[in-house]
């Protein structure tokens, strides 16, 4: 469980950081929702061990 805490607190941290960044460059905002999307396919494949 502390495995996805970590993966929970690494994606918040990164919506922030997008949001910060968001002003100056959009297309990194693009580049953060698809390693958004990776994480999310790690983290279901981690619960199902």
């Amino acid at each position: 469980s502390i495995v996805v805490g970590l993966l929970i607190l690494i994606i918040f941290v990164s919506i922030v950081y997008a949001r910060n960044d968001e002003a100056e460059d959009d297309d990194e905002d693009l580049l953060d929702d698809e390693m958004l999307i990776h994480f999310d396919d790690y983290d279901d494949e981690d619960l199902d061990e």
